[in-house]
């Protein structure tokens, strides 16, 4: 199976895999799966697989962000601003307009200003020893209305800025933070001067987060070109 932008994340002491696979389920949806775990000999070979039958797909658009909630219910991040959360419901992702939904405020309104961010990561990640604050990875592109071009299709030129989000008594989630917006330094001699980096990949992607350290650092995966 074709398993493209492979991220895992943690619910309720399982471990996930969300996903997209094009040719099953088309390119504007994000899939999840819990993983299973299954010892195969007396050394210990390990192997990890999903079951078609426990799908949950999300539509639609990509690099949604999964939230384990403190009422113990998975959601998804969808849009970071305006913030938009949608809740799985036993069925599917509940992604109704505002107007229907009165009582989730947070929902992205139609035709909504926003400021071009797009979320990152596949897991917000709670920050320890905070009043329930989840933190996460988010890029820009630069510019916003960049397209096609000599150096790439699409996805190029970005820049990324943690964020957090935090989950008020009623459940609603409010954007609390937001860092200044930094890039990956390249890893092309050809972009050293000495021990300096003077530059930039114009196509760089953050899509693993988590904090660790005892909550003093922060360990990022990359992909870079």
């Amino acid at each position: 199976e074709e398993l493209d932008d492979a991220r895992v994340f943690f619910h309720q002491g399982k471990l996930w895999l969300l996903y997209r696979n094009g040719p099953a389920f088309d390119y504007t949806r994000q899939v999840q799966n819990p993983l299973h775990f299954q010892v195969t000999s007396p050394e210990g070979n390990l192997q990890v697989y999903i079951k078609s039958s426990e799908s949950i797909v999300s539509c639609c658009g990509r690099n949604m962000a999964l939230i384990s909630s403190s009422s113990k219910k998975l959601q998804l991040l969808t849009w970071v601003d305006p913030l938009t959360v949608d809740e799985f419901d036993g069925t599917k992702f509940n992604a109704a307009p505002p107007a229907l939904q009165p009582q989730q405020p947070n929902k992205k309104a139609q035709n909504a200003p926003n400021s071009h961010i797009h979320g990152t990561n596949g897991y917000m990640v709670p920050i320890p020893d905070s009043d329930n604050e989840l933190l996460g990875i988010a890029h820009f592109h630069r510019p916003h209305k960049r397209t096609t071009s000599k150096y790439a299709l699409h996805g190029h030129h970005y820049t990324h800025a943690f964020y957090t989000i935090k989950e008020d008594s009623n459940g609603r989630y409010q954007l609390t933070r937001l860092s200044n917006e930094f890039v990956f330094r390249s890893q092309s001699p050809s972009l050293h001067s000495g021990d300096v980096v003077v530059d930039a990949d114009i196509i760089q992607f953050a899509s693993g987060l988590d904090i660790v350290g005892g909550g003093k650092h922060v360990l990022i995966s990359t992909s870079l070109s």
